[in-house]
């Protein structure tokens, strides 16, 4: 523990409170945490587990200090096991409380911290400066904690072993989680929110690597959930997620390094899954999604996504195995839209794409097949002033990739529309089964239409034009 420098020169803390007596002093607010933590017992220097294998945590044998780590701040290493390693957190319901926790895996042994005695729980609190975790090591075991975690300080957990083998990765957290501290995860590596309940309340950020959650242990009483740029949350399980009260945060398009990387999408189900997600969507910077199964896998937005980032459905080199991403809200999203595989879909009257423009191609994705649709019922999925980019492509004459279907009752307005890159004349446009004037079944499939019209700008410039041209046709005259 680092001692703050009004303590520099005394040497306990009965000289400290002294000191502060004698010279008339204010304690600081790092003295009186340094005190607390002096008082509950914390050392000077990290507790390090000495068994190779497992043990009780009660067990003052089982660590270098000959005692055991019970302090606000208490540092806690456990180096790489010898055997399978299960740690028993014998606190009963008082707890013991660290304000860090290191593990090392070097091996094909795995680390297990659960619960001992009835009610035990562990208490990660480091005096307001962040709590940390973390995950090193090359080795192929993992580490997981099955005992209660009351967070009552904000936890950054840094997984950075990238070699475990299990499927829950480097640290799977499968108990419950409470308190009033936040979550982060940092690092390459893959951890998980298993099983147990996550009712925390502090916010929960994803900065880097992936991050896998199910159902059941997805934080619901968050103040709010962020992905950041090289962050990716993984969801495992079917069902309707609501991740706290507020807004949801996206950026970026998954994880950047590490071995993650190849599997994109700053939020990215496992196959064949039907996830909805209840919260509003903040689109902080341009975010891509990936929805995996052409079978069933859908991800369904049915509330607001707003900010000034882009949308992107599928990345660069998707496979063939697309789902559907459905939006249902009125999305306000300024950056834009683009489909590079699977099917976006516009669901409920006021379903939209957002106030920029929409682009269908796979040109990055070729072995994907990329499609839109307006399903009925929908009054104004494309802003009015958006240009529609479809590439077409596939079987010639057939709409079978990168192209729109417009169900019953359509009729789209739209101020530009681009076919295979080519700009399209003002009028109607659809298939063959619509009342289109244009009509091409290379890019558009159902009875609904597209209606292209110029910019309300454009309108108005074009009658002023024609105005001004009027005028001087009547002066020429008048001259003449």
């Amino acid at each position: 523990m680092k001692i703050p420098a009004c303590f520099s020169f005394v040497s306990n803390a009965p000289r400290r409170l002294l000191h502060h007596s004698l010279f008339g002093l204010k304690p600081c607010v790092t003295c009186i945490v340094t005190l607390v933590a002096f008082w509950n017992g914390a050392s000077a220097h990290a507790d390090t587990w000495l068994p190779g294998a497992g043990g009780s945590w009660a067990a003052p044998a089982n660590w270098d200090t000959a005692s055991v780590p019970n302090a606000i701040g208490a540092a806690v290493i456990f180096n790489s096991a010898t055997a399978a390693r299960t740690v028993t957190n014998d606190s009963g319901a008082a707890g013991f409380t660290v304000g860090s926790l290191s593990f090392d895996i070097t091996s094909t042994f795995s680390n297990s911290l659960t619960t001992g005695t009835t009610n035990s729980n562990l208490k990660l609190n480091n005096g307001g400066a962040g709590v940390t975790i973390t995950t090193s090591g090359g080795g192929t075991g993992n580490n997981s904690i099955s005992v209660a975690l009351v967070l009552n300080d904000s936890v950054t957990a840094s997984v950075n072993q990238t070699s475990a083998t299990s499927g829950a990765g480097s640290l799977n957290i499968t108990s419950a989680i409470t308190g009033s501290g936040g979550f982060t995860k940092l690092g390459d590596g893959l951890a998980t929110f298993g099983t147990g309940t996550k009712t925390f309340t502090g916010p929960m950020v994803i900065g880097g690597g992936r991050m896998r959650s199910s159902l059941l242990a997805a934080p619901t009483a968050t103040s709010g959930l962020t992905i950041n740029a090289g962050g990716q949350l993984t969801l495992i399980t079917a069902g309707t997620y609501t991740f706290g009260s507020n807004p949801m945060k996206l950026n970026g398009s998954g994880a950047t390094s590490g071995p993650f990387a190849v599997f994109p999408g700053a939020i990215r189900n496992d196959t064949n899954l039907a996830v909805t997600i209840n919260n509003q969507v903040v689109l902080e910077s341009n975010t891509l999604l990936h929805v995996e199964g052409t079978a069933t896998g859908s991800l369904t937005f049915p509330n607001a996504i707003s900010g000034a980032g882009s949308l992107t459905l599928a990345a660069p080199g998707s496979s063939a195995n697309q789902g559907q991403l459905v939006l249902g809200g009125s999305n306000s999203y300024m950056g834009g839209t683009f489909v590079n595989g699977g099917t976006l879909v516009a669901s409920g009257s006021g379903a939209s794409f957002g106030a920029g423009d929409v682009t269908v191609n796979n040109a990055l994705s070729t072995a994907s097949t990329a499609k839109l649709t307006i399903q009925a019922g929908v009054l104004n999925a494309i802003a009015d002033t958006a240009t529609l980019s479809l590439a077409g492509g596939g079987i010639v004459g057939l709409a079978d990739n990168n192209y729109l279907e417009l169900q019953t009752g359509v009729n789209e307005f739209v101020s530009a529309l681009l076919l295979g890159g080519v700009p399209q004349a003002f009028g109607t446009y659809g298939s063959t089964v619509s009342g289109a004037t244009f009509q091409n079944d290379e890019y558009f499939s159902g009875p609904g239409v597209i209606t292209v019209v110029p910019e309300p700008g454009a309108a108005v410039m074009l009658l002023g034009g024609i105005g001004t041209l009027l005028g001087l046709r009547r002066r020429n005259s008048r001259r003449a």
